[in-house]
């Protein structure tokens, strides 16, 4: 029996996670910086504590996490979401105290970038699809994006990514960032896939690969149906091997008739996470000998019931798409509420109720506030 420490309550893949550790017997702590993490209502998770936001101060945030890590006697630490760049930074001040189960800052910030990512990439399965790294100034003085992909070196959710803009889109873009680095590449297409892994000292011990059919927009998914896919899968193996990673990693991928292009890397959870439930993950976070990768087992999709309801069916009434989107509904089994657990039905809208007080005293959008203190954009830290 083990005592984790989960980061990024408030996602859903780190209550996914929370369930599958406790499952197996280990006690489980959570930690966030919001005052209703969506993790913190489950009975799984025996004391969710609120820390400092690791974007106010780095520092705070590090003696937090440290502060639980001595007192509670934490095994190993898991970040889940956006966080986990910081915890990345201070892994050498944690370390003493407990396993951090992430790559070290100086690769991750490498598998952040999406200039950076194609370097690690090389001779692992995967291609790039022909991507340059440009000053806004000159992205700008392009002024023609035809068959072209916009996008911030660093960026997430789909957010900060143009697909064949005009030059109007690009200078709202760019926002008179004229020396901030921008990636352009060609557009390419095919079978869009998302991925994620779990590996240790290089070895992926889990992995799931999947579509997802509903979107927030063109970003996060909130359906996400399993495949089976033996390219995808060797390169994801080719490329933790190369790399020697340690930690969760995900990818966004188009494969084609020619090549698998990388679009993207996370190296923190994502929703694949969901479709590895009836799998126990503890041994991949415990144990550094190699265990058999497992597949997925089932073929039922999963989704984001609340999500699906309230942006997926909007938009399939404005498309046209209601019969469908009743179809995917009723085939998918939703990740959030689960039988031998507390009904997260007020305790989802609660969580969903202080995100949008975020939005509205920031001025920003839900997505923006959901991550806006734990996003990490390449800057330079204020205070270790």
């Amino acid at each position: 029996m083990a005592n984790f420490l989960i980061t990024g309550a408030r996602a859903p893949v780190a209550l996914e996670l929370a369930r599958n550790l406790f499952r197996d017997g280990h006690i489980i702590y959570m930690a966030d910086s919001l005052a209703f993490p969506l993790a913190k209502h489950s009975k799984c998770v025996k004391k969710t504590f609120r820390i400092t936001a690791p974007k106010a101060s780095l520092l705070l945030f590090k003696n937090d996490i440290k502060s639980i890590l001595k007192q509670y006697n934490i095994d190993v630490v898991i970040p889940t979401c956006e966080e986990v760049f910081y915890i990345s930074a201070v892994k050498p001040d944690l370390e003493p105290h407990s396993t951090i189960f992430c790559p070290d800052f100086n690769l991750i910030k490498k598998l952040h970038s999406k200039h950076a990512i194609y370097c690690a990439a090389k001779n692992t399965g995967f291609s790039n699809p022909n991507t340059k790294i440009l000053s806004g100034a000159a992205l700008l003085a392009k002024k023609i994006y035809k068959e072209q992909v916009i996008k911030k070196e660093f960026c997430r959710f789909g957010t900060g990514v143009l697909i064949e803009p005009n030059f109007c889109d690009v200078l709202t873009l760019v926002d008179k960032q004229l020396e901030q680095q921008f990636i352009i590449q060609n557009k390419v297409k095919g079978i869009e896939y998302s991925s994620y892994a779990i590996a240790n000292n290089g070895v992926v011990l889990f992995d799931s690969i999947y579509t997802s059919k509903h979107k927030v927009k063109m970003g996060a998914g909130i359906y996400f149906t399993p495949v089976i896919n033996k390219k995808i899968s060797v390169a994801i193996k080719a490329f933790c091997k190369k790399n020697n990673i340690t930690g969760q990693i995900s990818f966004d991928v188009i494969e084609n008739a020619q090549n698998i292009y990388l679009l993207e890397c996370n190296p923190r959870a994502t929703s694949g996470l969901h479709l590895l439930s009836a799998n126990s993950l503890s041994s991949a976070f415990l144990e550094k000998r190699h265990t058999p990768t497992c597949e997925n087992e089932f073929k039922t999709p999963k989704m984001i019931t609340l999500a699906m309801l309230l942006i997926g069916l909007p938009i399939a009434l404005k498309n046209a798409q209601f019969k469908q989107w009743k179809s995917d509904y009723q085939a998918a089994t939703d990740v959030i509420s689960v039988k031998n657990d507390r009904s997260f039905i007020l305790f989802s809208l609660l969580s969903l109720f202080e995100i949008i007080t975020i939005s509205i005293k920031t001025l920003t959008s839900l997505r923006a506030a959901s991550t806006f203190d734990i996003e990490w954009d390449g800057e330079d830290f204020d205070d270790q």
